[in-house]
């Protein structure tokens, strides 16, 4: 260990579990309990997790496939969902349909369906 690491311990915010976590430079007590947190293996860090990696995907979906003008909205519609506020919303933009739901096993759903229709109305 050289001179500039330093050994301290964190304390998982669910369990109480402490860790020694490695550091190098300054580093706050709050953030050694949030990586004390990350490492830990009980039942709510590991839920907390999943959690983390789960609004990750979805961010990324989102910003992928909706403008910056939509991401607030479709996130603010994701949370509706994940609040149980409402069961299902769909939007309709640009020739296309986007569906948010949850199921059974609490897994988002985003469904973006494309409307090729081509009709003309004289």
């Amino acid at each position: 260990m050289s001179e500039t690491e330093k050994k301290n311990v964190g304390t998982c915010a669910f369990c109480g579990q402490t860790a020694i976590i490695q550091t190098v430079g300054e580093v706050s007590q709050a953030e050694l309990d949030a990586m004390a947190t990350d490492k830990c293996m009980c039942k709510e860090a590991q839920s907390e997790r999943r959690k983390k990696e789960r609004r990750q995907k979805i961010e990324k979906y989102v910003g992928k496939h909706f403008t910056k003008e939509k991401v607030d909205f479709v996130n603010a519609a994701i949370a509706l969902v994940e609040g149980f506020e409402f069961d299902k919303v769909s939007m309709n933009y640009d020739a296309k349909t986007c569906t948010i739901w949850m199921d059974s096993d609490s897994y988002l759903h985003i469904k973006i369906q494309h409307r090729e229709d081509d009709e003309l109305k004289c």
